[in-house]
């Protein structure tokens, strides 16, 4: 609560005071710190692994919250609804298409969160 009065405070004093004013400004904090603290997208494939690929990617895109408007993320999810079509289609069997899951994550999320270690690094 004190850091959404002292983000709200900012706000002000800078002229940008959001929609809603300050309450908006401290329900603007509430969401930042909300997916800060949600699980990251590795935690929430763990937790949603089965053998199904279409289980698993309805768990993914269900549970993940973290930032799921994100490019990377949405680019996994294009990727992962391409994977379950060609599984049903009887192009890849269920192995196969949990292999290009993980690929799909390590090309697509993981690659944007070693780019962004990378560009803090001194």
């Amino acid at each position: 609560m004190q850091q959404g009065i002292a983000l709200a405070l900012i706000l002000s004093l800078s002229g940008c005071i959001p929609e809603g004013g300050v309450m908006g400004a401290m329900g603007l904090e509430e969401g930042i710190m909300g997916a800060m603290s949600a699980p990251s997208m590795s935690s929430v494939m763990a937790s949603c692994e089965t053998p199904k690929i279409n289980d698993f990617n309805s768990c993914i895109q269900s549970n993940y919250t973290r930032n799921p408007g994100s490019r990377d993320v949405r680019s996994l999810y294009a990727r992962l609804n391409s994977i379950v079509e060609d599984q049903q289609n009887g192009i890849i069997s269920q192995i196969k298409a949990k292999a290009l899951a993980y690929a799909a994550y390590d090309s697509t999320v993981e690659a944007g969160n070693r780019a962004d270690r990378a560009a803090r690094q001194p």
